[in-house]
């Protein structure tokens, strides 16, 4: 089998990733198998399983170690990484992996030594994504997962009907998406794969069998557990449009380039006609394209601010009800962040 060494490496390097999270040996291989022009690469921690196809010549059937390849296969610069690498089925359940002026031999397992991956040919049918918008709405989700492991319900992502979410009780991301029929929560860790493999792809599918995900385009499959934890009901903070008294809208780049240049953290904010911030001896203000209604003084963690504007369009719009309620920014038409503002 003859592939681009960036193509294999870059493929094996997010297998890795995968095996990685649990450090067992017994998972540490990746099942190659090639053929018409196609090599399918897989490997499993054990609970999730990851499957990605790349561009080949020739065939083979091998199970090697995997962060052996790994490190094997990485390009020392642009140029090695358009060149090409081969790998040979040898003798004695071996296999021979060759590149410009070097070669290695590794062990090949039997394939039955892999755990299988769950049966998902029955299952509901669940989202129809575009992966472009799939991956920036998941990038932008997961900036409001919940670290703390104390708190499992809130370490992931929940795919809702029509909404994919994630909140650590300070702040709330909302993509207003196709999710999963009836909602699952899945791990921040399998999404974090899921993002990668997007990348380049095509249209996404997904079903989902019971206890099971299973994603799905033109150049992988992942396959993850879902989490046997239950969402909190996330639409009943969401404040009712009608309840919010004053609404703002302003360019989304310009109050990133303030808010970055401004420390993390509280700081007090008012809102009268213009954006001005508070923090410290520092004093920043950011133009409006219109306000609406009372202006509005209040104390916001302008991490949460900066995290919610990460993603979207040219203009944004945020709306208040009073200092202590929450604030609803819109960075673009189908995202929603919901940020608890702080005690003075």
């Amino acid at each position: 089998m003859l592939a681009t060494k960036r193509e294999l490496y870059d493929v094996v390097r997010r297998l890795a990733r995968l095996v990685g999270r649990r450090g067992v040996a017994a998972h540490d291989y990746v099942v190659i198998t090639a053929a018409d022009g196609v090599a399918s690469l897989m490997a499993t921690d054990g609970r999730s399983w990851l499957m990605a196809t790349i561009s080949c010549e020739g065939s083979l059937r091998a199970c090697l170690p995997l962060h052996d390849l790994r490190e094997f296969t990485k390009p020392s610069d642009a140029a090695d990484g358009a060149s090409l690498v081969e790998l040979m089925a040898a003798p004695g359940q071996r296999a021979v992996v060759a590149a410009e002026c070097m070669m290695i031999t590794l062990e090949s397992r039997p394939f039955e030594s892999v755990p299988l991956r769950p049966d998902m040919t029955v299952g509901r049918q669940g989202g129809d994504w575009e992966p472009s918008s799939l991956r920036t709405a998941l990038r932008w989700v997961a900036r409001a997962v919940c670290t703390d492991a104390g708190r499992p319900h809130l370490c992931g992502v929940y795919f809702g009907d029509d909404a994919i979410v994630a909140t650590d009780g300070h702040r709330m991301h909302v993509a207003e998406l196709p999710g999963l029929p009836g909602g699952v929560f899945l791990r921040t860790s399998d999404v974090s794969l899921l993002v990668e493999s997007l990348k380049g792809s095509g249209e996404v599918a997904a079903v989902k069998n019971e206890g099971w995900v299973h994603f799905e385009s033109d150049c992988f499959r992942l396959t993850c557990p879902v989490v046997d934890e239950t969402f909190p009901p996330y639409r009943l903070v969401i404040p009712a449009p009608a309840d919010q008294t004053s609404m703002v809208e302003f360019e989304r780049a310009a109050m990133l380039r303030t808010l970055k240049r401004l420390p993390g953290g509280g700081a007090d904010v008012r809102i009268n006609g213009a954006w001005e911030f508070y923090v410290g001896g520092i004093q920043a203000a950011v133009a409006t394209h219109g306000h609406t209604g009372p202006d509005i003084a209040l104390r916001v963690d302008l991490t949460y601010l900066r995290d919610a504007l990460a993603s979207g369009a040219r203009v944004a719009k945020a709306a208040f009800t009073d200092p202590l309620a929450p604030i609803t920014v819109r960075p673009d038409d189908n995202l929603l962040a919901v940020v608890m503002p702080q005690r003075s």
